[in-house]
């Protein structure tokens, strides 16, 4: 981790101790983007030893002889989310892409009467998406990636969240990581 992370993370540590010890809420920090926009680096940055809930994990569950079937990724969500709801830390981080845009809200809504929830949107170009994907061992399925890239994002998540009164910040995933965690650490402290 970075000096400036670890700082921001000490920081935020403290921050959430005196929070709870007031009676707030816990907080779940949910990171969306397509893949290689840099969502698992940032929240390495910002949480190294945070519990980390990946819906990719979830979604591997489903994996088919090397394939998930798409109609099995809203399943995949749903046993996420039904994970998050037995959760009880003072932080968890959630990182998500870009599918089922409205279960993922439906879901944010009901978490959100147990949860402090901040939503970080993670943009960045197509063609930065597929510079970072390509070094990406783990991603064999090229066809599907290149699905998941085309998704209308994050004009289509804006709205729903614009609609659901869900606050959210909008990172821009090709400026500096520093930025992002100065960014997301103030959203945090602010709220």
């Amino acid at each position: 981790m970075s000096r400036l992370g670890n700082i921001y993370f000490n920081y935020l540590l403290y921050w959430l101790y005196l929070e709870i010890s007031m009676g707030r809420k816990n907080k779940l920090l949910v990171f969306i983007g397509k893949p290689g926009a840099g969502k698992s680096t940032l929240i390495k940055e910002l949480n190294p030893d945070g519990v980390i809930i990946d819906v990719k994990t979830f979604v591997l569950a489903y994996e088919v002889n090397g394939q998930v079937p798409e109609e099995k990724t809203e399943q995949a969500y749903h046993d996420m989310y039904a994970q998050v709801m037995d959760k009880h830390e003072d932080l968890l981080v959630l990182e998500i892409g870009t599918n089922h845009p409205q279960v993922n809200v439906d879901e944010f809504k009901k978490l959100s009467s147990d949860w402090e929830i901040f939503i970080f949107i993670c943009t960045a170009s197509i063609d930065t998406l597929k510079k970072r994907i390509i070094i990406r061992p783990e991603d064999n399925d090229m066809a599907a990636m290149e699905r998941r890239l085309q998704r209308n994002f994050p004009e289509l998540h804006l709205s729903l969240l614009e609609r659901a009164s869900l606050p959210y910040v909008i990172l821009d995933m090709e400026q500096p990581m520093t930025d992002n965690i100065i960014l997301v650490n103030q959203s945090i402290s602010y709220r």
